[in-house]
């Protein structure tokens, strides 16, 4: 008899296979419904192996083998048994999460799959290739590159055959986000608001406290947006933080500790500090703008600037001639340059109906400094040549310049008019205040100032309104500077 018989179920069909027997001529093969029987006779073959596709799906059938020659037929082989079933359904709800250089997997169990089959291509339409197969319905892919996109898709598999794929699913591996960038710290009564730059991939951010700026540091808050404020603290007592980014790519390092000491709002001005010398409190002022410089002179104090950290811009200031010929000592040079290129790229762009405000361009020579006054010049000169083509091409790229500026600061920017309109300020004109917006959004701590204000609009205002007065007293110097020249 043959030694072993091997039943193997499929869709709709048992595919056997038994051993040969010694000067067999031919093999019986019997089946039955019961594993007692009877049995009947399925196949008279030579073959070592039979598909009996005489089957239906879910039911077992039992099957039996005797070898036989012209002396007669041999004892049964053991027995063996198989139930045909259809192939399973595609794995539902495939889910793909990138990393930092791997690709985590995860899908849905399909009933009466055995194995799934994890399918790869490097591109949206591309072909497949296997990477995995496995029982569980996780998978991890660690065999990526960051930066590139991969598709996936999985297949169940069991004995009725192999399923369709999956849906597919997409992701591309990155590295952890950046570490945050101008973290600051603003103290105020028994609270410190926290700001900092949005990191690119970041879907969160951890914010950690300690007592002392080498720790220990404990979690404290996970914000999705860049900013946090810490309440319920003892003013007095100084406190440090530390923030880093976070993605499903990992995490970036802590920010160096930031320091800050919460301390009750006083019901009266602090006194004026000794202005240093290369903060907006430096300003100084002849007098009003239009009494030719004559009046008594006075420093133009942004309170409350009491140190170097607090500078809004720093440059030479050099006197230049005021209203009449008479001197305006303390206004910067190349600032009010700078507004004049202002001026100067505005009509360029009138041109061709595009609007530039005057905190944008600011806000670009402030980030790339010498670069932007000489592509500003050159524009002026292109449109004063004639260079039509080269003026086109120029003044296109400054202008995503502008765009990009805009489209990160300009809620920032609707925000503060709003509130500076709410704060009363009388006697300056529009574009005195145009002026004195841009200054302070140009540089980083003006920018933390202003979103300090729209974000707690109440615990700053007399801040708010003493600052934007001085502000605007300075815009007006060179508004009139601006109109003498």
């Amino acid at each position: 008899a043959p030694a072993s018989l091997v039943a193997d179920a499929g869709d709709g069909a048992v595919t056997l296979a038994w051993t040969p027997s010694a000067e067999a001529r031919r093999y019986r093969l019997k089946r039955s419904l019961d594993r007692r029987g009877p049995y009947t006779p399925l196949v008279v073959t030579a073959e070592l192996g039979h598909v009996d596709r005489n089957v239906a799906n879910g039911t077992t059938y039992y099957y039996i083998v005797s070898a036989f020659n012209a002396g007669g037929a041999s004892p049964p082989s053991p027995r063996a048994s198989a139930s045909p079933a259809a192939p399973p359904a595609a794995p539902p709800g495939l889910a793909a999460s990138p990393g930092n250089a791997k690709v985590s997997l995860l899908w849905t169990a399909v009933p009466g799959a055995a194995t799934y089959r994890i399918l790869r291509a490097e591109a949206a339409d591309g072909d497949w290739s296997r990477i995995a197969e496995q029982s569980g319905t996780a998978y991890v892919d660690a065999k990526v590159e960051n930066g590139r996109n991969y598709s996936y898709a999985v297949r169940a598999v069991s004995p009725g055959g192999e399923s369709a794929d999956s849906p597919r699913a997409q992701a591309a591996p990155q590295g952890p986000p950046p570490i945050p960038s101008d973290a600051t710290a603003a103290p105020g009564d028994s609270h410190v608001t926290l700001l900092w730059r949005a990191c690119p991939g970041a879907t969160c951010y951890s914010v950690k406290r300690g007592a002392s700026s080498t720790g220990p540091y404990v979690p404290i808050a996970t914000p999705t947006a860049p900013s946090y404020t810490d309440t319920g603290l003892a003013n007095g007592s100084t406190v440090y933080y530390r923030v880093r980014s976070v993605s499903p790519s990992g995490e970036s390092p802590d920010t160096p500790p930031i320091a800050a000491t919460p301390a009750p709002v006083s019901e009266t001005p602090p006194p004026t500090p000794a202005p240093p010398s290369d903060t907006f409190a430096s300003h100084k002022l002849t007098g009003r703008p239009g009494d030719g410089g004559n009046g008594e002179a006075h420093a133009a104090v942004l309170a409350p600037v009491r140190d170097r950290e607090e500078s809004e811009f720093a440059a030479d200031r050099l006197p230049i001639p005021g209203v009449g010929g008479a001197p305006s000592p303390g206004i910067d040079l190349e600032k009010l340059l700078d507004l004049k290129r202002v001026d100067r790229l505005r009509s360029i762009f009138e041109v061709t109906a595009q609007k530039i405000e005057t905190w944008e361009v600011l806000c670009v020579i402030a980030a790339e400094g010498h670069e932007a006054r000489r592509e500003m010049e050159r524009l002026v000169r292109l449109k004063d040549t004639g260079d039509e083509h080269e003026l086109n091409e120029g003044a296109a790229g400054f202008f995503d310049k502008l765009l990009k500026v805009r489209s990160e600061a300009a809620g920032l920017i609707r925000d503060a008019r709003a509130y500076f309109e709410s704060l009363g300020l009388r006697g300056h004109g529009r574009e005195a205040m145009e002026i004195a917006i841009g200054l302070l959004v140009s540089a980083p701590k003006g920018r933390h100032r202003a979103r300090l204000w729209v974000e707690h609009p109440d615990d700053h205002r007399r801040q708010a309104t003493s600052f934007m007065e001085h502000a605007l007293t300075i815009a007006d110097t060179y508004v009139t500077a601006l109109r003498s020249r």
